[in-house]
């Protein structure tokens, strides 16, 4: 069986809509109550850890990998469901049939758009715990709270890549994400988001790339993945910027962290080199009232702890 693991933090509606949709018959449940003690009424077969304190879902996960025991885990979030229980039975032949994988990618529907394998999220995959405690790979205790699944499974990413075993990709969706209108991260028009995104991004890379030098992972794979972190911030603070500009000193003060870690390894030169988010931040373009380009921002970002005051101007932007 699979151990699928279900952090839950004041949502007992919807676990119960994610346990509706589960096939007993291919996962051994988990639940870990992220100290609220609501949890309650399940059936005997759901194993329920409930943690004193709230640790975030990062711990709240690793807490349920380190208390369980099949050869393989997934995640699933509460409120979020299966799209079949026949595709859930077919999970475990393909897995039966690949022994030789670490991870498994499934596509998953969020906000109603079927995604890519290739994105940083936990949804849709599997992993084989050999290869977790192989390469001590675990989920940030510093950025428990937000982007924690961004960390761990760039981190898989990697290293998987590294050693010749990219993700076993199936063409299929098997989840959709559901939206929780109470989630902390969706309450005041994403307020948490806007405030802590950066902070959060920075502080779970950090993590990610500290495991794979751990790990000895080439240094042109981390340098590669330390330059589409710093493209990333650089989006971010320009998104914040148009969305929620009261919280641009705290999507400021986040980039910093990465910045001035990896002052010395960041590439500006190919930071935007055929990505995609190059266009994202072109959409923000007419939204914002101040100019900035990157080479700009990694230069200030060195040497000003909040955001200076001249880029509050009426400029256009400039990439």
């Amino acid at each position: 069986m699979i151990d699928l693991i279900i952090p839950v933090y004041k949502n007992l509606k919807g676990l119960r809509r994610t346990l509706d949709s589960i096939n007993y018959s291919v996962f051994k449940v988990t639940i870990v109550e992220d100290g609220t003690n609501e949890v309650h009424g399940l059936p005997h077969n759901i194993k329920v850890f409930k943690l004193k304190k709230n640790v975030g879902p990062g711990q709240a996960r690793q807490y349920g990998i380190d208390n369980t025991f099949n050869d393989y885990i997934m995640f699933i979030d509460a409120g979020d469901v299966f799209l079949s229980k026949d595709i859930q039975k077919s999970i475990e032949s393909i897995i039966n049939l690949n022994p030789q994988e670490n991870i498994f990618s499934w596509l998953y529907y969020y906000k109603d758009e079927l995604t890519s394998h290739i994105d940083n999220r936990l949804h849709g995959k599997i992993y084989k715990r050999k290869f977790l405690h192989k390469y001590d790979i675990v989920f940030s205790q510093a950025g428990s709270y937000l982007d924690e699944d961004i960390g761990f499974n760039r981190t898989c990413r990697i290293i998987s890549n590294y050693i010749h075993k990219p993700f076993y990709c199936i063409d299929r969706p098997v989840i959709q994400w559901m939206t929780e209108e109470d989630s902390i991260t969706q309450k005041d028009n994403n307020r948490s988001l806007y405030e802590k995104q950066s902070s959060a991004l920075s502080i779970n890379s950090m993590h990610c790339i500290s495991c794979c030098r751990k790990n000895n992972i080439p240094e042109n794979y981390i340098r590669a993945e330390i330059n589409e972190i710093a493209g990333a911030l650089y989006y971010w603070f320009i998104r914040t910027a148009a969305e929620r500009p009261e919280y641009l000193n705290e999507a400021w003060k986040g980039a910093r962290l990465f910045y001035t870690r990896y002052e010395k390894e960041i590439d500006i030169s190919t930071i935007f080199v055929g990505s995609a988010r190059l266009k994202k931040c072109l959409q923000y373009r007419d939204k914002i009232n101040f100019r900035i380009n990157i080479i700009r921002f990694a230069r200030d970002i060195l040497i000003f702890k909040e955001v200076p005051p001249y880029y509050l101007t009426k400029s256009k932007i400039m990439i």
